[in-house]
């Protein structure tokens, strides 16, 4: 073979080669690897405005499927809805046509249907629900008649039924609906929006005030069955959700004590705080509230430095604290594969509940290196929003080793942070908001493709 023939010969081999190679990227081996990292969904508004900005996003997952605000540039703020691919994240209805917006927002999960409180530009921000299409998109009730506004707020599921706080525009109180205009009413007249509706075992709970008496009230959907627990101060905030074997606990003030960690079954007498980790007015402010494996876990602070860990069992002595860690700004919650994990500024912490059991998974507990929050599991991954100095502030991946914890993708490069939101788990997927150097802030997958979906219903295939 002369040399004029070989060389055309192994440039013919070389692109043999190439092409095998882009074959086996293709394997299944090498695709797992490319799930493993982050990807753009879809670019919805060209460019750098961005189509989630600080009013969209909102996500959530309804049966396989992901619902979020976004806008496009030409129709505003409407609801969306995105299977995890380009072709499969589309608008799902213009609610107010046109330019203008209905900004949809409380996006809840109902049986399958999704709920949630918009403006059509004529009823005002009014109760509405989905099946995913356009034709299945409509208001379920104008409970403000005319262009006012319910004032819809803590939409919250209950088996097949919503409840909610709304006002008719006479009426403020406790709501309920089955999805239907005569199936939406109102269950309990209240003096102000009611806040904090948690459900336990079909009771629904929530802060309120009935014109006398302020502190946690329960429901079993009708106005009979509406009443005061106990009367509580008035500065009750924030219940957490958290059902440990049918006891609801909660962080609440009852004018002594100050912010203190609370149960209740549901009767007066039930409804007692568990201990007054600073005792007299000093508050010790219960947060992050988590159950795992019958052990209920909370942040609280008593004036020591950093992020205190504290487990309970309900009673006064067996409510302890497992470890002071380093973390101020920082100091997420998350139950992952049967144990505990802390996100604060020093790293990623895993807990057994003993003080020798809490270890740093990885990071730095002397500094503030690498700091870690809005912990999100999805499935077999705890996927976290970390900031260290090399990459900024990015969405990072863990296994719950060392060697597992890894960010899924430097978005931005560099150090510039890409601004990560909305941590969302759909099946193994995760999804959530963030932005690069040439588009705005976007909807961004990490982690294996969810399952297709049909008419907001998850479906094998």
């Amino acid at each position: 073979m002369n040399a004029s023939i070989g060389q055309p010969a192994r440039l013919a081999w070389v692109a043999l080669l190439i092409a095998a190679g882009g074959i086996l990227l293709s394997t299944p081996g090498a695709q797992a690897a490319a799930n493993r990292g982050a990807v753009l969904v879809k670019d919805i508004n060209p460019g750098r405005s961005g189509s989630t900005g600080s009013t969209g996003g909102h996500l959530t997952n309804v049966s396989g499927a992901l619902y979020f605000s976004a806008d496009d540039g030409k129709h505003g703020y409407e609801l969306w809805r995105s299977d995890g691919t380009r072709k499969g994240t589309r608008m799902v209805k213009d609610i107010n046509p046109g330019p203008g917006w209905s900004s949809p927002y409380g996006l809840t999960a109902v049986n399958g249907i999704l709920y949630f409180g918009a403006d059509d530009g004529v009823h005002g921000w009014e109760l509405w629900r989905s099946d995913g299409t356009a034709r299945g998109t409509r208001m379920v009730k104008d409970i403000s008649p005319g262009p006012s506004s319910s004032e819809l707020n803590r939409l919250t599921a209950v088996g097949a039924t919503l409840y909610f706080s709304a006002t008719d525009g006479t009426r403020t109180g406790l709501w309920r609906s089955d999805g239907t205009e005569a199936g939406t009413t109102l269950v309990k007249q209240l003096s102000v929006s009611i806040s904090s509706l948690v459900e336990v075992n079909g009771t629904v709970y929530f802060a309120g005030f009935d014109g006398r008496h302020y502190g946690l009230w329960r429901s079993d959907g009708t106005e009979a069955g509406t009443s005061l627990v106990k009367q509580l101060s008035s500065l009750l905030f924030g219940l957490s959700d958290v059902n440990l074997n049918g006891i609801l606990y909660f962080s609440a003030d009852d004018g002594v004590h100050g912010f203190e960690l609370w149960r209740s079954d549901g009767t007066e007498v039930g409804t007692t705080m568990v201990k007054d980790l600073i005792p007299g007015p000093g508050p010790s402010l219960p947060s992050d509230l988590t159950s795992v494996n019958g052990t209920l876990y909370f942040r609280g602070s008593t004036g020591g430095p950093g992020c205190e860990l504290w487990r309970s069992d309900g009673s006064d002595a067996g409510t302890t604290l497992v470890k002071q860690i380093r973390g101020i700004r920082a100091c997420d919650l998350a139950a992952f594969r049967g144990a505990l994990y802390l996100g604060a500024e020093g790293g990623l912490w895993r807990s057994d509940g003993t003080p020798r059991g809490t270890r740093l998974v990885r990071g730095n507990p002397s500094g503030r290196k690498f700091s870690v929050e809005s912990l999100t599991p999805a499935k077999g991954t705890l996927y976290f929003i970390g900031t260290d100095k090399r990459n900024g502030r990015e969405v990072w991946r863990s296994d719950g080793t060392r060697a597992g914890t890894k960010i899924v993708r430097n978005i931005r490069r560099g150090r510039a942070s890409s601004r990560p939101n909305n941590l969302t788990a759909v099946g193994g997927s995760l999804f959530f908001t963030a932005k690069d150097k040439r588009h705005g802030k976007e909807l961004w997958r990490a982690g294996p493709k969810p399952c297709k979906t049909a008419k907001g219903k998850c479906r094998k295939g």
